[in-house]
């Protein structure tokens, strides 16, 4: 029950926290982001406030796509490969973004998840 509580208290900050952004303001951050250059553990991206702001939020996505239910199913329904990266999830929430304009008004944080919902599905 606490840990329900938590999770639940978790969303509510997190939802308050990221509808600061919408989709169309956070696909605006990412772009750069997404064709960012990656060779290894290295990452080559902008140096800008922008980049970094994009970066720490996916920072955050990836925390909360880890979230267990009581009953070991992920909470947010995503289940991206152990080897995906921050800059695939990112590239798959600005194609999708792209794709679905009438999304950016949204709060960018469902948006995301959608997309890499639809991208990584977890398998029932």
């Amino acid at each position: 029950m606490c840990r329900q509580i938590a999770i639940l208290l978790m969303t509510i900050v997190l939802n308050t926290a990221v509808h600061a952004k919408t989709a169309g303001e956070m696909l605006s951050l990412c772009r750069d982001v997404a064709s960012a250059s990656v060779s290894g553990e290295t990452v080559r991206m902008p140096t800008t406030f922008d980049a970094g702001e994009c970066w720490g939020a996916f920072g955050t996505i990836q925390e909360v796509m880890r979230i267990v239910t009581n009953n070991e199913q992920r909470m947010f329904r995503v289940c991206p490969p152990v080897n995906s990266r921050r800059t695939q999830q990112i590239a798959v929430f600005v194609q999708y973004a792209e794709r679905n304009p009438q999304r950016w008004h949204e709060g960018y944080f469902f948006v995301a998840i959608e997309s890499l919902r639809l991208a990584f599905p977890c398998r029932e």
